[in-house]
């Protein structure tokens, strides 16, 4: 990724501005925070793993971090068979799609489709938004 002179970064398919930043960095932060609490809570069962695979899915390509099942499994902490259970079931929901790229289909073949991307990013802006008014109280 590159950032130009106006602090927006872009990869080699997207040019991304300073409020996706925020959404990414606190979506990747979310994330972040769930791994953390899963080694204090080892045996507990706190979300939704398919929640935490849509956040890193939708992380994934700004970050440029793979979505191989492989990776999403480690990533989200979840096993190998509960992964391609949450991939199937967002396939089906039309929330992901197969990366038919040639340039990155290897590394990420699993992408979130651009109405999951509006969604979660309407959703974390009503988190920061929230989180700022909190603050300013």
């Amino acid at each position: 990724m590159q950032q130009d002179e106006n602090t927006d970064i872009q990869n080699d398919n997207y040019r991304f501005s300073n409020s996706d930043r925020m959404r990414y960095t606190l979506a990747e932060t979310i994330c972040e925070l769930n791994r953390i609490r899963a080694q204090f809570v080892p045996n507990a069962t706190f979300g939704d793993p398919i929640w935490d695979m849509v956040l890193t899915l939708y992380t994934s390509e700004y970050f440029d971090r793979s979505t191989t099942i492989s990776n999403l499994s480690e990533t989200c902490g979840i096993p190998h068979s509960v992964a391609t259970r949450c991939i199937s079931y967002l396939l089906g929901q039309e929330a992901i799609f197969e990366n038919t790229s040639r340039s990155n289909k290897e590394t990420m073949p699993y992408l979130v489709t651009d109405g999951t991307k509006t969604a979660v990013g309407c959703w974390l802006d009503n988190c920061i938004s929230n989180s700022q008014m909190d603050l300013a109280t």
